[in-house]
């Protein structure tokens, strides 16, 4: 009797023990739906080019906020740390980013692995957003309006990250491409396109961590 009154708690606490381990891997959201929001921190180089000038090679940091992985805010920061042979010195953007197939994935079971394909899908991000930058010296020439020392503008972006680890937390490399398109004007004439858009590519590297702050019902605490 003794013998078996040991022997019974065994195979309990071995379920009890690996089950949070098997919902976190198979359910589907990978740690996603553990909190709130998602923050982000990248770091990387980006690569800027438009037409009749030579490409800009620029350091790139950029950070972020998402609501239930879905839609959320980005800002990031360039900086060609004063290389004169770059025309685009320094720009920094504020994106509403948007991953609109997560929830959808989700909500129809579509989540069965493997992760890291799962996670691929579901980070294809869409972002619109407003940014500033200014040129070199070299490239600035405050006579010459298709040469503006500032420029501000619309930008478009498309993104995909590839996450290290099969889950939410985990460090990743991000690939973001946009399209840039200025505000500025001539200030002779009319001109339907004065200025060619500008395109910008950026691959990063940063790490994602999952939050719980209780947006949706601040009685509702976890277990």
């Amino acid at each position: 009797m003794t013998v078996a009154r040991c022997l019974v708690p065994v195979p309990v606490v071995a379920a009890l023990w690996s089950w949070p381990a098997r919902a976190d891997v198979n359910d589907g959201s990978y740690g996603r739906l553990d909190g709130d929001f998602s923050l982000s921190i990248e770091t990387g180089a980006s690569v800027a080019f438009r037409a009749q000038e030579p490409a800009s090679g620029a350091l790139a940091v950029r950070a972020g906020m998402l609501y239930l992985h879905t839609v959320g805010v980005m800002a990031q920061y360039n900086d060609a740390l004063g290389i004169d042979a770059a025309p685009l010195a320094r720009s920094i953007v504020g994106t509403v980013e948007l991953r609109p197939l997560f929830l959808g994935r989700f909500a129809e079971d579509q989540q069965q692995g493997p992760a890291h394909l799962d996670l691929l899908a579901d980070s294809f991000a869409l972002g619109l957003g407003i940014y500033g930058s200014w040129q070199s010296d070299d490239y600035c020439q405050p006579t010459l309006v298709a040469a503006p020392c500032r420029d501000l503008g619309m930008e478009l972006s498309m993104g995909a990250e590839v996450s290290i680890l099969p889950q939410a937390n985990s460090p990743f490399f991000g690939l973001r491409g946009a399209v840039r398109w200025t505000f500025n004007e001539t200030d002779g004439g009319y001109d339907p396109d004065p200025f060619p858009p500008q395109f910008m590519l950026t691959l990063s590297f940063g790490y994602h961590h999952v939050l719980l702050v209780h947006l949706v019902d601040p009685s509702d605490r976890a277990d």
